[in-house]
């Protein structure tokens, strides 16, 4: 199943990338007409253009689950760093693969960079292309949709390709389709077992304390912020902090003070330069 995750990515990426070497004109268009944004809106990551950081990075976190392992995605699956960097560019140059990779993660393929036309500001140009949405696309971009969003094997609805589009356009078919399948949604009904999640994350900390303190080349300090960056639950054990006790006593237990840290980068120089 991963494999054909890895296959379907990559596959995506590249039909991104060779479509946009053959038009670059249109490229001018996605960025100034805002697709990242409008996507994440379409998504409910934003609102009123503003970053649903924590919702984001939590949907970007499952997808980045089905990437290859290869040396290019395996930089980009290390931290969410490069996804903000991204989002907030500022009118800095955006690495192109960066944005086709962070396009696939917010499930759209080439069909919806080929049929995205930048929002309509005036409001009765804004209601008559709904009331007409759809038409534009024909029968065979509608296959076209259809099919992606079939042969994406993503096991919630919410997280295929083109789910949004279908949702909006062709809510009919959507729904016999996901009624067949008995399609999970993206929300989860599992009670946690917070006492086996607290024992994971304690182990986590325990193992990543370690690992920055193992790290060759100059000493880093051992931070909450460091060790709760590199745990997958993060969010959700410092939301729960209070149902973890055994993760708060490692926590505590091997974040280390500011005298300590200087005095083992003091012994590093020591040996380094002396």
């Amino acid at each position: 199943m991963l494999s054909k995750h890895f296959g379907s990515s990559v596959q995506a990426i590249a039909q991104m990338q060779d479509w946009a070497l053959n038009n670059s004109a249109r490229i001018k268009t996605l960025l100034e007409g805002r697709f990242i944004e409008s996507r994440l809106s379409d998504l409910q990551l934003s609102f009123k253009n503003r970053i649903r950081e924590k919702q984001l990075l939590s949907y970007i976190r499952a997808r980045l689950q089905l990437c290859p392992l290869e040396k290019e995605f395996s930089i980009l699956r290390a931290g969410p760093e490069w996804i903000l960097a991204l989002l907030r560019h500022r009118g800095r140059m955006v690495q192109p693969f960066k944005y086709y990779f962070f396009v696939w993660l917010v499930s759209s393929s080439v069909i919806d960079l080929i049929d995205f036309k930048p929002p309509v500001e005036d409001r009765k140009s804004t209601k008559r292309r709904k009331a007409i949405v759809g038409v534009h696309t024909g029968l065979a971009g509608l296959e076209q949709r259809r099919a992606a969003y079939l042969n994406d094997s993503a096991i919630c609805c919410h997280e295929r390709i083109g789910y949004f589009w279908l949702y909006r356009n062709d809510r009919a078919w959507l729904a016999l389709y996901n009624s067949s399948v008995k399609m999970k949604s993206s929300k989860s009904t599992t009670r946690v077992d917070w006492h086996a999640r607290d024992l994971e994350i304690a182990g986590a900390i325990l193992k990543e304390s370690q690992r920055i303190r193992s790290t060759d080349g100059r000493p880093q300090q051992v931070t909450k912020s460091a060790i709760s960056r590199a745990i997958a639950n993060k969010y959700s054990f410092l939301r729960n902090i209070d149902k973890l006790p055994l993760s708060s006593s490692a926590l505590n237990s091997v974040v280390e003070p500011r005298h300590d840290y200087q005095c083992r980068l003091a012994g590093w120089k020591h040996k380094k330069f002396i």
